[in-house]
């Protein structure tokens, strides 16, 4: 049928030093349905139809998936106070990448920021962005924000960089950000 990976351990999970491996969504065996859930060392098990589907779908390298005990999802509607602030403070960040302004962008950063298991310090020369020196740079296009709650409150979000992608090929960046207080800040980015 078919299986795709996972990224698991994820720059958040990598932060919170959980390990592991080998993470797979797959299909069934042709002669089942479905199996135990425990049958499957890890794995995430879809019927195959539901694979068939999956499968089906476009962009999937660029969909983050959210395994958890739970989910709530809140209906659409009107926009809340909330959300627009959430929004809000992604622009920010958006804005801060193309502006010559150091602290602000800094600002958007979390202490506990890791990538490659180095901290800010250590990375900050390459988040600094090559497109704030051109004056015709476009700031990202946020494709995709997925929020939860796991003990704190995160959100992965997914942008397409126009500045870097063209006809024959799209590059995209990945941020993870948590609740430091009583702002969101990056405690990772790094390409889909």
């Amino acid at each position: 049928m078919g299986a795709l990976t996972l990224n698991y351990p994820n720059a958040v999970d990598v932060m919170r030093k959980r390990t592991g491996s080998g993470i797979w969504l797959h299909g069934t065996p042709s002669a089942q349905y479905s199996r135990a859930p425990e049958a499957t060392d890890g794995c995430v098990v879809l019927s195959n139809p539901e694979m068939a589907r999956l499968l089906g779908l476009g962009a999937l390298r660029l969909t983050p998936v959210l395994i958890a005990r739970e989910l709530q999802w809140l209906p659409a509607g009107p926009s809340s106070v909330e959300r627009d602030a959430l929004l809000a403070r992604l622009q920010s960040w958006n804005q801060a990448r193309l502006q010559d302004n150091e602290a602000l962008l800094r600002s958007h950063y979390s202490d506990r920021f890791e990538r490659d298991s180095m901290g800010l310090d250590a990375w900050w020369g390459k988040l600094q962005p090559a497109a704030r020196s051109r004056q015709s740079a476009k700031p990202l296009e946020m494709l995709s924000a997925l929020r939860w709650q796991d003990g704190e409150e995160l959100m992965v979000v997914t942008w397409q960089d126009p500045n870097r992608s063209s006809r024959q090929r799209n590059e995209y960046l990945r941020t993870y950000w948590v609740r430091d207080g009583a702002e969101w800040k990056i405690v990772f980015e790094g390409p889909v």
